[in-house]
């Protein structure tokens, strides 16, 4: 059925989402880790694809998922709903600056907004979910800052320009870089996407992966088909 997305063990509706589901939240959901992870937070959930990832890799997490937009937040509930996860999900329609909650999550995860500058998209509603008007790269360091565990991770996802000013942004809410995986489109390309895993202590050391995506043929590379392997039906 058109704007329908399925994944094995769970299917995403899209039709009214302004972002639709990509590589990007596929390739984080897949990459991010959290040993004993019972509590977690999507952070603009979208239409709902990490919260439901998260799901399925952490059987016995609790999650929640905020979202700021009306259609994406309908998209969420409704696709939640239709899984088999729905008793261990909750879509919050929120903004997550003012969210407020008692648990302190073991980890967050977010595929924020990641235009910081340039010219916005005519359509509004892509607008915000791609611009950081709406979500500050200041005011979501500053919502994971507060909402996590002294021993939690939080993770996202960039593109390779925006990552450097964010990581030197974060030492100031007190979170330190401690994985980083940086994404390329191709062999031989620069990469143009980096995950990022923070905690509230300094690593001893950085951890630092790369994944190319694609093979020169466009086909999908060996390594991106092994880490999602959970997810597509087919690659």
């Amino acid at each position: 059925m058109p704007g329908k997305f399925r994944f094995k063990q769970f299917e995403i509706d899209q039709e009214g989402a302004a972002q639709k589901v990509g590589t990007d939240s596929v390739l984080l959901g897949a990459w991010v880790n959290h040993s004993l992870c019972k509590t977690i937070l999507d952070i603009g959930c979208g239409t709902g694809v990490l919260a439901l990832m998260m799901a399925q890799r952490f059987p016995h997490a609790m999650i929640d998922a905020v979202e700021i937009d009306d259609a994406a937040c309908r998209c969420a509930v409704k696709n939640v709903e239709n899984s088999m996860f729905k008793y261990r999900i909750t879509v919050w329609h929120q903004k997550i600056q003012t969210f407020s909650t008692p648990v302190q999550y073991d980890l967050i995860i977010s595929n924020p907004p990641f235009f910081s500058s340039g010219l916005q998209s005519p359509a509004h509603q892509r607008s915000a979910a791609r611009h950081t008007d709406h979500l500050t790269h200041d005011e979501l360091l500053h919502s994971a800052e507060r909402l996590l565990k002294d021993s939690g991770s939080f993770a996202l996802i960039l593109p390779e320009q925006e990552a450097n000013g964010i990581g030197l942004k974060a030492i100031r809410f007190g979170l330190f870089r401690t994985r980083t995986c940086h994404v390329h489109p191709l062999p031989g390309k620069e990469p143009n996407r980096v995950m990022i895993t923070f905690q509230k202590d300094a690593a001893d050391k950085l951890s630092v992966e790369h994944i190319v995506v694609r093979n020169a043929d466009r086909t999908y590379s060996e390594a991106y088909k092994i880490l999602t392997k959970d997810f597509y039906l087919s690659l």
